[in-house]
């Protein structure tokens, strides 16, 4: 079976196809060449030769996404070296990247990190943002009702403790799920924010029941 870095590379090839295939294949290729000149480089491969060596085999696209994709979200690159006119990369496995080349070549069946598949399962079906917009409007509210709390409580409840579990888990793997734990630590923030305005508007609500209560009394002693 191969390695998690091995499926994360598969995964990439899987996810954007043939494009992904010749950056990175080319990308490969060229640090080889460069190995071999025997010069120093700043890393393994650069922009401007990706760009060229795409462009002589008739490949026209501009690669520049698919670079920050494999950096940023795959990790399967990193940046060496960046100036105005430059920007070099390094593989962080070249091992790994060598052999999902060889398995997407070769039509071999790819097998995710099963963790992995079932995160990335997860965070497709969980829909943080409703929960963003749920808690923000009831933060906005100048008073909350007793079917606001109802809902407050659901969340917190029976909604959060599922969505703690997959968030403990995809912060296993670095950046991969960075959005998804972005959104995470939003709606723990305001879930706090609702909840301490929850707690004032209970407050607020018994005090101003005992006020009512008062002055109720004193009209009625008023009258006697």
């Amino acid at each position: 079976m191969p390695s998690l870095d091995v499926s994360i590379v598969s995964e990439f090839l899987i996810r954007y196809g043939e494009k992904a295939y010749y950056v990175l294949k080319t990308a490969l290729e060229i640090s080889e060449e460069y190995k071999l000149s025997g010069k120093y480089f700043p890393g393994d491969f650069d922009s401007k030769g990706l760009i060229k060596k795409l462009r002589e085999r008739g490949i026209r696209y501009n690669p520049t996404q698919l670079l920050r994709l494999m950096e940023r979200e795959y990790g399967i690159i990193e940046t060496t070296y960046k100036s105005a006119t430059q920007h070099w990369w390094s593989f962080t496995n070249r091992e790994a990247v060598t052999e999902a080349l060889r398995i997407y070549e070769g039509g071999e069946e790819i097998i995710l990190d099963p963790e992995v598949s079932v995160i990335d399962l997860q965070v497709k079906l969980l829909d943080l943002s409703r929960i963003i917009r749920i808690l923000k409007a009831l933060k906005s509210k100048l008073r909350l009702t007793d079917n606001d709390r109802r809902i407050i409580k659901d969340i917190i409840i029976h909604e959060l403790p599922d969505i703690a579990l997959v968030a403990k888990n995809a912060m296993k793997y670095g950046d991969r799920y960075k959005d998804f734990l972005a959104k995470f630590r939003l709606i723990i923030k305001i879930a706090e924010e609702v909840i301490i305005k929850m707690k004032l508007s209970s407050r607020l609500g018994i005090r101003g029941a005992e006020e009512h209560k008062d002055m109720r009394f004193e009209l009625s002693n008023e009258s006697v």
